[in-house]
């Protein structure tokens, strides 16, 4: 082989290795693991509130029910979401492994109906504590 081949493949391997160690560095940052975790709480909020909706939607009152919620928004712990989805036996799997780094008495979900105040209709805030 001639010299400017092997450098060219040395080059090419050190700026792999500089990739893989990056790539590395920014699965482990605290940015990428909260991302994770707020896209596991968003997929239990989501079912939690359908159920919870349709829970106060009796004789169709969740508009109003909902409507009266918008600007004080529906707040929720970890703890308690985590117990309500378990009673009603929704069968998901979420990944608890990651929620579990949260504490689950002080992690909160602010939920906030908005117009039509449908089932869809919703906003959702997280208070983190995770290590």
């Amino acid at each position: 082989m001639s010299k400017k081949f092997k450098i060219i493949i040395g080059i090419v391997l050190g700026v792999l290795v500089l990739l893989g160690v990056g790539i590395i560095i920014l699965i482990n940052t605290k940015w990428y693991k909260e991302t994770l975790i707020r896209s596991d709480l968003r997929n239990m909020v989501t079912e939690f509130y359908t159920l919870y909706y349709n829970d106060n939607n009796s004789d169709n009152k969740g508009k109003d029910f909902m409507s009266s919620h918008k600007d004080s928004g529906l707040n929720i712990s970890l703890k308690d979401m985590k117990i309500y989805l378990e009673s009603r036996n929704t069968n998901k799997d979420y990944n608890y492994k990651r929620l579990e780094k949260c504490n689950p008495e002080t992690t909160t979900i602010f939920m906030y109906p908005k117009e039509p105040f449908k089932v869809d209709s919703v906003d959702f805030k997280f208070e983190l504590d995770c290590k």
